[in-house]
C-alpha cells in the first residue's frame, strides 16, 4: 500500500488558512468582550451607589471578576479601530489585558498622602525584597486605583531603579477614604509589623 504523497505547499496553505480562522475567532471574541464592557459601563452608571457588585451577581451569567475584565477592556481601549490597537486585534482577551498592564506601567502615580500611611520597611526587609526581585523578578502585581499606587511601593521603587518589568492589578474604591481604609487593613495583615506599627494602624482604622 503506497503512502499518499505529502505536498508541502498544499499543507502550508491549509495551515495558514487554519491560522487565519484562529485570528478571526480571536478578533470576534475580543469585539464581543469589548462591547460587553461598554454595556456594563452603561449599566454601572444606572445602578445605585454601592449596589454594583450585587447587580452583576444577580443579573449576569458570569462572575464579577469577568465583569471587571470586560470593563477594563472598554475603559482602556476607546475604540478597537484605533491604529495603536490594531496589532492586538488578533490576540486573546487575556493577552490584550497583559498589554494593558504593560501600558499602565509608566502611568503609575505616587500619592504622598497614601505613602505616609505605609510603615517603612526595615533595612533587612528591604534587602530581602530586593534580592528576591533581582533573582526571580517581580512576581506579585502592584495594586493601583485609578492609576494611583496603593500597594507595592517598595517593589515599584526596586523595579523602576533596576528596570525590571512588573504587572499591575486595578482595584476599585468608592473614594479616597475607602482607598485609605483598604491600605490600613492590608497593612494590618502583614506578619512583619512591629507592635508599635500595628497599634498605630489600628488606631487610624478605628477613626474611619
Amino acid at each position: 500500500m503506497s503512502t499518499p504523497e505529502i505536498l508541502l505547499p498544499d499543507l502550508a496553505t491549509q495551515i495558514n488558512d487554519e491560522h487565519h480562522s484562529v485570528e478571526q475567532a480571536a478578533l470576534k471574541g475580543l469585539q464581543h468582550a469589548w462591547q460587553a464592557g461598554k454595556l456594563l459601563m452603561l449599566a454601572k452608571s444606572a445602578v445605585h451607589h454601592g449596589g454594583w457588585g450585587a447587580w452583576v451577581e444577580s443579573n449576569c451569567v458570569f462572575s464579577y471578576r469577568t465583569a471587571r475584565v470586560y470593563l477594563q477592556l472598554a475603559t482602556k481601549i476607546p475604540s478597537l479601530d484605533d491604529p495603536k490597537w490594531q496589532h492586538a486585534a488578533s490576540l486573546p482577551v487575556r493577552d490584550v489585558l497583559a498589554l494593558l498592564a504593560e501600558k499602565k506601567t509608566n502611568e503609575i502615580l505616587i500619592d504622598p498622602e497614601f505613602s505616609k500611611l505605609l510603615p517603612p520597611h526595615r533595612p533587612e526587609e528591604s534587602s530581602l525584597i530586593e534580592a528576591s526581585i533581582l533573582k526571580t523578578g517581580c512576581l506579585v502585581p502592584l495594586v493601583v486605583w485609578n492609576g494611583v499606587l496603593v500597594d507595592g511601593h517598595k517593589r515599584y521603587e526596586i523595579c523602576t531603579r533596576h528596570g525590571i518589568p512588573f504587572k499591575t492589578f486595578e482595584i476599585e474604591f468608592a473614594d479616597r477614604n475607602a482607598a485609605a481604609k483598604w491600605i490600613y487593613t492590608n497593612q494590618l495583615a502583614r506578619v512583619n509589623l512591629s507592635p508599635e506599627e500595628f497599634k498605630h494602624l489600628s488606631g487610624l482604622l478605628s477613626r474611619e
